[in-house]
């Protein structure tokens, strides 16, 4: 019988954070994006994107690990 959604969320959320990661990353590869995803961006848009894209792929910028992100944000929440 084939798994339900339910059961393998229930399932993978017993897994420890390291192999929830390491199974989020092998299903987003998965996932393909839509063809047309570039098509709703305006020039400037898609312009601003492969900047940032090239900023981070040369090492001129790097990326903030979203449990950083989240608690800056949580922060912020909780002071308005």
């Amino acid at each position: 019988m084939p798994q339900t959604l339910d059961s393998v969320e229930e399932l993978a959320l017993t897994l420890s954070f390291e192999d929830r990661r390491t199974l989020a990353y092998k299903l987003l590869e998965t996932v393909d994006p839509p063809e047309d995803i570039y098509e709703e961006l305006s020039a400037e848009q898609l312009a601003e994107f492969e900047r940032r894209i090239a900023d981070f792929e040369s090492g001129r910028t790097q990326a903030i690990p979203w449990e950083v992100v989240k608690k800056e944000m949580e922060e912020l929440i909780n002071r308005a």
